[in-house]
C-alpha cells in the first residue's frame, strides 16, 4: 500500500471512531432525556387532577359573575346587560333548534344535566368557524369575553330548553 492509502485509511478509521464516540455520547444524553421525561410524566395525573380543580374553582366564580346563584341559574344585571348589548338572542334563535337537538342527544336524565349540556355545547360554538367572527363582533360590542357572552346565551336560554325537554317547572325547581 502506498502512504496516501495508508492515510486515507487511517482518516476513516478515525472518523469512524469518532464518530461512534460521538454517537455513544448523544444516546447517553437522549437516554438520559428519556428518563427524565418519564419522572416528569409521573406527575401528570397530580398535574391533570389540579387543574380539573382550578377549572372547577374558576368556573363557580366566572358563573357568578353572569348569573344569580340559584337553580335554574338565571341572569343577573351584568348577564343582563351583555345579552342586550351583544344580541347574543339572535345567535340563539338562529342555532336554536340544533342546540335542542344536541342537548336532547345527550339524554339528561333531569335539569341539571339539561343546564350542564346546554352550557357546553353552547360553548363549543365557539370553535365552529362560521360562527367566530359573528360571535367576536358580540363580544367586542358588549365588552366581554366570548365564553361569558356564550354563558349568557346559554342561560338566557334554559328555561326554553328545560320545557321543550319536558321538563316542567317543578322539577327544574329542583334541579
Amino acid at each position: 500500500m502506498t502512504t496516501e492509502n495508508w492515510i486515507a485509511v487511517v482518516t476513516l478509521f478515525a472518523t469512524t471512531v469518532i464518530s461512534g464516540f460521538v454517537l455513544f455520547f448523544k444516546m447517553g444524553r437522549i437516554v438520559e432525556s428519556i428518563a427524565t421525561m418519564q419522572e416528569t410524566l409521573k406527575d401528570v395525573a397530580k398535574i391533570k387532577y389540579s387543574y380539573g380543580q382550578l377549572i372547577v374553582e374558576v368556573d363557580v366564580l366566572w358563573r357568578n359573575q353572569v348569573s344569580k346563584s340559584n337553580s335554574p341559574m338565571i341572569l343577573n344585571d351584568v348577564g343582563l346587560k351583555i345579552l342586550e348589548s351583544s344580541r347574543i338572542d339572535s345567535f340563539t334563535t338562529k342555532y336554536y333548534s340544533e342546540i335542542l337537538a344536541k342537548v336532547k342527544a345527550r339524554k339528561p336524565f333531569n335539569p341539571y344535566q339539561v343546564q350542564e349540556a346546554l352550557i357546553s355545547i353552547v360553548s363549543d360554538y365557539q370553535n365552529i368557524e362560521e360562527c367566530k367572527l359573528s360571535l367576536q363582533e358580540s363580544a367586542f360590542n358588549c365588552g366581554f369575553y366570548i365564553n361569558s357572552l356564550l354563558l349568557v346565551a346559554a342561560i338566557n336560554i334554559l328555561d326554553k330548553v328545560v320545557s321543550d325537554l319536558g321538563f316542567g317547572h317543578e322539577d327544574a325547581d329542583r334541579a
